[in-house]
């Protein structure tokens, strides 16, 4: 799914309060401090050249050396832990992240409450973490909690974008419709009537709409999402899958002569560019073939359905295959 408004942040690696009125330090205690110091800095810089295998096993140490000398839940100690667990997401190590997410939140909130801005920065992460190891349902409860979170506190705006691939990844077509509606006022503000990322998210509300079969609701959004794509990316593989899916707003509302020759140059102009589509819109030329099967059925054309049958089949056993050796 494309990104709404800008990239959608990482789990944030905000320190905390760092002086919550724990024990003082003694000389060793400095000590220690100073070598942490030492150690984060040079964390810091491999994360800054992109080295997080680097990064990582002094993060691991700098965790360890705080919560022998503060104890496991100083604010520092805590600190570390967040951005630990956030190198192991950023290496894709879920396994290590989301245990370390699941303390961090039970911690926070036994300290400082469900509404405090630092438990609430740990609820949008194991969200974030959640959802990317495919606990979708928790996932969603945590965003969403996030989510409203930021109409008091902007900080947490970013939670918008991984709550909308949650919603996408979940086949929440409603819920993901509902939020994106809400963007779109702001998005139409902040960007060119023509620009291809008004025409992104145009298309996002098109599908979640199109996949509740609101043909009325979708058909002017993909409209205008099609004109500026024509006008911009006449070429783009997402200007043929427009095309293909106002097309299918227009099938749903039985206008099959209107609908054929948007889904036939649809298909074709994706066929055509299939190089180009990245994994993930993938099975966007399996859904144009599948809206193509379903027209010559709705018009009685037996044959051309099963031509396009066996076009939608050969299609999605190319797609195994290539998921396969993945």
């Amino acid at each position: 799914m494309a990104a709404v408004l800008k990239k959608s942040q990482t789990p944030l690696a905000k320190q905390g309060n760092q002086t919550d009125g724990g024990p003082q330090l003694g000389k060793g205690d400095e000590a220690n401090g100073k070598e942490e110091a030492a150690k984060l800095k040079r964390a810091n810089e491999y994360l800054q050249a992109g080295k997080r295998d680097l990064a990582l096993p002094l993060l691991v140490e700098i965790f360890n050396s705080k919560k022998a000398r503060l104890g496991p839940d100083h604010a520092d100690t805590l600190a570390s832990m967040n951005q630990l667990g956030v190198v192991h997401w950023q290496l894709g190590q879920l396994d290590k992240s989301v245990p370390l997410f699941e303390r961090l939140l039970k911690i926070r909130e036994g300290k400082l409450g469900r509404d405090h801005p630092d438990t609430l920065h740990s609820v949008a992460n194991l969200g974030v973490n959640y959802k990317d190891a495919g606990k979708l349902k928790e996932a969603i409860a945590l965003l969403e909690e996030a989510h409203r979170a930021a109409q008091k506190t902007p900080q947490f705006n970013w939670v918008i974008n991984p709550l909308l691939d949650a919603y996408d990844r979940a086949g929440e077509n409603a819920k993901l419709a509902d939020l994106l509606l809400k963007v779109l006022p702001g998005a139409r503000k902040e960007l060119p009537k023509d620009s291809p990322q008004l025409a992104g998210l145009l298309a996002q509300i098109g599908m979640a709409l199109l996949k509740q079969k609101k043909w009325a609701e979708a058909e002017p959004l993909l409209r205008e999402c099609l004109a500026i794509r024509e006008k911009t990316q006449p070429d783009a593989w997402t200007t043929f899958n427009a095309q293909s899916m106002l097309g299918g707003v227009l099938l749903g509302q039985k206008k099959y002569a209107d609908a054929e020759p948007l889904l036939l140059k649809g298909y074709q102009g994706m066929k055509k560019q299939q190089k180009t589509i990245p994994p993930l819109g993938q099975p966007r030329l399996a859904e144009a073939a599948e809206r193509l099967v379903q027209l010559y059925e709705a018009l009685g054309k037996k044959d051309e359905a099963a031509r396009w049958t066996k076009e939608l089949e050969a299609i999605k056993a190319a797609q195994k295959k290539t998921e396969k050796t993945r």
